[in-house]
């Protein structure tokens, strides 16, 4: 496959379909999930453990579509990789 912009040419060896996220369980330890909302500018988390204690740990980020409990607005699904730790705590 050959992508062209202008007079520039990328040619892409061997495209690859992308790959379906893993169900909601597999985050849970490592990565977490969060959610951010455009309307108001919130960001949160979820309680993964929680989730999956609910029953969702075998669900898909496909199609999971969060709202916002400060505005109801529609949320964004973003996975966060863990936070390093810091010496002397904070950064």
């Amino acid at each position: 496959m050959n992508l062209r912009h202008g007079s520039a040419t990328l040619a892409l060896a061997n495209p690859q379909p992308p790959q379906p996220l893993p169900p909601i369980s597999s985050y849970e330890g490592n990565d977490g999930l969060g959610t951010y909302c455009p309307a108001c500018g919130r960001w949160d988390g979820f309680d993964l453990a929680q989730l999956v204690a609910q029953g969702h740990g075998a669900r898909r980020l496909a199609g999971f579509k969060p709202r916002c409990s400060e505005c109801g607005g529609p949320g964004q699904v973003q996975v966060r990789p863990p936070v390093p730790a810091w010496p002397g705590g904070v950064m």
